[in-house]
C-alpha cells in the first residue's frame, strides 16, 4: 500500500504544480467582453418602437422568465409558481396594446417574485411617459397618507402644506389609487419596503404631461382640492455623486465605490479591482 501511495502523491502534487504555472492572468478586458455579450446579446436586442413585434414582446417575456427560473435565489420566499406565470402572462403579453403596456406587464411579472433587487426597468425613451415626478414625497403617518418632503428646488402650490392628508388621487381614494396605479409594479420584499418604495416614488410618478389632481385635508380638518405637476424625470437616476472609484488606502488596502448600477461608465472603475484581485497572494 505505501509504494501505491507514495507514486498517488507525487502524481498528484505535479498536477496542483502544474494547474498552478498554467493557470492564465486574468484578462479584464475579455471579462467584461464576455459579459457583455451575455447581457447584451445582439439577438435580443431591438431598437425602441411605439409597437414591438410579437416576436420581440415573446421573446422579453421569455428572457425575464429563464433569467428567473435559473438565477433567481428566493422562490421560497416567493409564493408563485413562476411556469404558470409565465403561461398566464403569454397571452397578455403577445396582446399588449404599446411598448408602454407591454413593460408595464413586464414590470408586474417581476413584482410578483417580492424581491427588492429583480424588477424591470423601462427605457429611455418611456421615461417622460412613466417616471415624471413633482418632486413631493408621501408618508405613511398614523395611518394616514401625508405630503412629507419636497426635493431640493421644489415648492408646493398654496394652500399645500407638508403634513396636509392626501384623501384621493385622480379621482380615487388613495388605498384604491394605491392597489391599481402603483402597487402591481413595485418590486419589494417586506411590508414596510413596500409602503416607502410607493409613497417615496411610485405613489406620484406618471406621464409629465398629466397633472396629478388631489383631494387633501389640512390640518384643520378642512377638505380641498390641489393638483400637483410632474416634472420631467431629467437626471432623475443621477445621484450627484460620481459613478466609481477606485484608490488603494494605506497598508494596499483596495478601495472600491459604485454609486450606481445604471450607467456602463462604471465599468473603468471595476477594471483595477478585479485586476488586482485576481493576483496570486505573496
Amino acid at each position: 500500500m505505501k509504494r501505491i501511495f507514495f507514486p498517488l502523491l507525487l502524481a498528484f502534487c505535479a498536477s496542483v504544480a502544474y494547474a498552478q504555472q498554467q493557470q492564465p492572468a486574468f484578462n479584464e478586458e475579455a471579462y467584461v467582453n464576455a459579459q457583455q455579450q451575455v447581457l447584451n446579446n445582439p439577438y435580443l436586442l431591438s431598437p425602441y418602437a411605439e409597437q414591438l413585434s410579437p416576436e420581440d414582446r415573446l421573446a422579453g417575456l421569455s428572457l425575464l422568465w429563464s433569467e428567473a427560473k435559473f438565477n433567481f435565489a428566493n422562490f421560497d420566499l416567493a409564493p408563485i409558481n413562476l411556469d404558470s406565470l409565465y403561461k398566464a402572462y403569454l397571452p397578455q403579453v403577445m396582446a399588449a396594446q404599446s411598448t408602454f403596456d407591454y413593460y408595464q406587464l413586464l414590470r408586474s411579472f417581476y413584482a410578483r417574485l417580492r424581491d427588492g433587487h429583480t424588477g424591470v426597468g423601462l427605457p429611455q425613451e418611456l421615461w417622460a411617459r412613466a417616471y415624471a415626478h413633482p418632486g413631493v414625497e408621501a408618508a405613511l403617518v398614523e395611518g394616514r397618507v401625508v405630503l412629507h418632503q419636497l426635493y431640493a428646488g421644489v415648492s408646493l402650490p398654496a394652500p399645500m402644506a407638508l403634513g396636509d392628508e392626501v384623501v384621493a388621487i385622480d379621482g380615487l381614494p388613495v388605498a384604491e389609487y394605491i392597489r391599481q396605479r402603483a402597487a402591481p409594479y413595485v418590486s419589494f420584499s417586506s411590508p414596510q419596503d413596500s409602503i416607502a418604495r410607493i409613497l417615496r416614488y411610485d405613489l406620484f410618478f406618471g406621464d409629465a404631461s398629466q397633472p396629478i389632481q388631489l383631494q387633501l385635508r389640512n390640518r384643520k380638518g378642512k377638505l380641498y382640492a390641489g393638483t400637483l405637476q410632474r416634472l420631467a424625470p431629467k437626471g432623475f437616476f443621477q445621484s450627484g455623486l460620481p459613478v466609481g472609484e477606485y484608490k488603494v488606502l494605506p497598508g494596499n488596502i483596495g478601495y472600491l465605490a459604485l454609486n450606481t448600477f445604471n450607467d456602463e461608465a462604471v465599468l473603468p472603475f471595476l477594471k483595477p479591482a478585479l485586476r488586482i484581485s485576481a493576483k496570486p497572494a505573496p
